[in-house]
């Protein structure tokens, strides 16, 4: 049986430095936050060992007291009870968990919910945990939206009254520490990093910069601030387990973050709810926002606030994360200023909308729900009027079937990762991760695989693995339906959390048809677990599995299990354009230098309709901002026209022989054209 870790999210020891919010920390394939069931207490399992200068009753005395404040939240349902000490699986008795025995503890089934104490960071070392992480917390396991098994490791190092040095990590305050326990508790409970106030390098107009204290507890940054839950804490405790009167005595509102297109959700940003008052003390007090996205089952770019007093006026902001921490979805710049919802102003360009204006948002009745509050980020610098012409002409070349596009790379990871993963006993792993082209991709050559091994004391590089290439012509989502047609052994590179080793395939594997299953077999039978593959915990994906062998053969693919996790596999090919196909060129707009981030449109028709009534339309309307564009298998009978295209504005097609516009049966945006100077 395979064995996972989900969720390392990890808390740094680094300073304040300058408005994100609360956040589940996993979704499931639904979008559904995952949650502990409320019938019963929530029962954690204390380590048999000290904790720093604290010996064992201590340690988990002050736990049970920093759990007593997520308790006392009066709009949450949730409640814990300590059960018996963590029991070793191998012994059957309670015991101090240390590296020698932390994978069968994390990895053994048995109802408990293990609150690890790594007294002296041998288990941080064990994962290559780096010095400044003070604790980390997470799910192990779940039923549909349900959380079965959760964990948590606290490092002593850093509370043992000990000098840094070569074997110490330094000191921080009993305050700090405390708040390390109460924010690991949080990722515990299934709560995700937040930061209402963390960010601001420049205070809010008429006050100061928020002192420590008014920094959330589930900021990723351990400050004063840690040891009492804010605001923003409670409300996301109240949406995961709501009591009633917070499902009726409070109002929600809730919206979606649009791209720059004005259009499509945007994920990753981040949407800063405050309430419209010159009180400074409730602006960063009463203040809470979401990643937009997270909003449990709300879809791309959404967001929803909860907690709300009815009646009353806020404010909501879109911003962006540049902490460099774990979120539950991978941040994302805007690409603009910070950008305040404007009501009947709101716009993607500036005019009409000035995105340092705001209009408040005035929160329904009790129990109720105000929705449509949509923040499209501004095109700031941009008037949203394009071009006449290009500077260059549209340029062609035709491949002659052989010739491969540039390669790209594929992946579905985050670039982040959140564990590893392991099989118990001495089997012998392999793991897998579908890969599908878009139709306009095929064939597709791979020609490199990259995997990220991670940092694992008993791992060395040298170790045998066994690079795997599957088949399935028919793209049915099934490894059962997969063929092995290339295989090549070799070994691990290298150990690391960030870097990945490269392996160019001695032959390319090129498809027609289909899609590819492409990953790893351990050639390495261990005597115990060991953690080899790192994952992100992309659970939406589908679309990574693994299975367990007793033997070095290739893996049969009927055997292969889906997971949740997202393992950090990726593969690099080419598209190798039948003969016939065309490349599109074409230069930068006349206004290229004003007018920043264009993205294109390009049209096709038919050389037939010219001198009557034209006939091209869109075969994109956004080539990714690129200059260059693979018509796939063209016909010979096409001409083609390039427009530029920004939110929803498009510039012209240019004028036919006759000095007329050129119309198309269809456009991309609404046509805005203007003479470049």
């Amino acid at each position: 049986m395979s064995r996972r870790l989900y969720g390392l999210l990890l808390m740094l020891l680094l300073a304040v430095t300058a408005a994100h919010a609360w956040n589940p920390a996993s979704l499931d394939s639904n979008g559904q936050p995952l949650r502990w069931g409320t019938g019963v207490p929530v029962i954690w399992n204390p380590d048999g060992g000290g904790l720093g200068k604290l010996n064992n009753a201590q340690a988990s005395s002050w736990i049970s007291d920093e759990l007593a404040k997520w308790m006392t939240v009066g709009t949450a349902s949730l409640n814990y009870t300590q059960g018996v000490q963590i029991i070793d699986p191998g012994t059957g008795m309670s015991t101090d968990v240390t590296s020698a025995n932390y994978s069968d503890v994390i990895n053994t089934d048995n109802g408990q919910n293990p609150i690890i104490y790594d007294n002296d960071r041998d288990i941080f070392d064990l994962l290559g945990t780096p010095d400044a992480v003070v604790g980390f917390a997470g799910t192990l396991r779940s039923a549909g939206t349900e959380i079965t098994k959760g964990y948590a490791v606290l490092q002593g190092d850093w509370f043992d009254d000990e000098p840094a040095g070569a074997n110490d990590v330094g000191e921080v305050s009993e305050a700090r520490f405390r708040g390390m326990i109460v924010h690991e508790f949080g990722h515990f409970n299934g709560l995700g990093h937040s930061s209402v106030n963390h960010e601001l390098t420049v205070p809010l107009p008429g006050c100061q910069l928020p002192t420590t204290e008014q920094i959330e507890t589930m900021s990723p940054f351990l400050t004063d601030g840690a040891l009492n839950l804010h605001h923003d804490d409670e409300i996301g405790l109240s949406s995961l387990y709501p009591s009633g009167s917070f499902q009726t005595g409070f109002a929600t509102i809730e919206g979606t973050l649009l791209g720059r297109d004005g259009a499509s959700g945007f994920q990753g940003g981040n949407l800063v709810l405050r309430p419209d008052t010159p009180d400074c003390t409730a602006l960063y007090e009463e203040a809470q926002g979401m990643q937009s996205g997270a909003a449990p089952g709300g879809g791309d770019g959404s967001f929803r606030f909860a907690g709300l007093n009815a009646g009353s006026a806020y404010t909501v902001l879109a911003t962006s994360i540049t902490d460099g921490a774990q979120y539950t979805i991978p941040p994302a710049t805007l690409g603009g200023p910070d950008d305040y919802y404007n009501g009947a102003s709101e716009d993607s360009f500036d005019p009409p909308d000035d995105p340092a204006l705001f209009s408040a948002v005035v929160a329904p009745g009790a129990g109720q729900t105000l929705g449509s509050i949509d923040i499209a980020i501004n095109n700031s610098g941009n008037p949203g009027t394009l071009l006449t012409d290009q500077t260059e002409g549209l340029n062609l070349a035709k491949f002659d079937g052989s010739t491969p596009l540039p390669p790209v790379e594929i992946r579905f990871d985050d670039d982040s990762v959140n564990s590893a993963k392991a099989f118990s006993g001495t089997a012998q792993a392999s793991w897998v991760t579908r890969i599908s082209p878009a139709a306009d991709e095929l064939p597709f050559r791979i020609e490199r695989i990259d995997v990220l091994f991670i940092q694992n004391t008993s791992l060395a590089p040298g170790r045998g693995i066994r690079l795997l290439v599957y088949s399935d012509p028919g793209a049915t989502g099934n490894p059962a339906n997969a063929t092995l047609v290339y295989s090549e052994d070799t070994t691990i590179q290298q150990l690391s959390n960030t870097d990945f080793n490269e392996y160019t395939l001695a032959t390319p594997v090129t498809i027609a048809a289909g899609e590819y299953y492409i990953g790893v077999l351990d050639l390495v039978a261990d005597a115990t677990n060991n953690f080899i593959i790192a994952f992100d915990n992309d659970s939406s994906s589908g679309r990574s599995y693994d299975q367990a062998q007793n033997n070095s053969a290739n893996p049969d693919p009927s055997f292969f299990t889906l997971e949740t996790e997202n393992w950090m596999l990726r593969a690099t090919g080419s598209t190798i354009p039948p003969a016939g196909s065309v490349e599109l060129t074409w230069g930068a707009p006349c206004n290229d230098a004003t007018v920043s981030d264009q993205d294109f449109g390009v049209y096709e028709g038919s050389l037939s309709s010219l001198g009557g009534t034209q006939d091209h339309a869109p075969l994109t309307c956004s080539t990714g901002m690129d200059r260059n564009f693979v018509v796939i298998g063209s016909a010979d009978d096409r001409y083609w026209l390039v427009s530029p295209v920004l939110a929803s504005r498009e510039g012209s097609l240019g004028t036919g022989s006759s000095g007329q516009a050129r119309t198309p049966l269809s456009t991309c945006a609404t046509v805005d054209p203007a003479t470049c100077p």
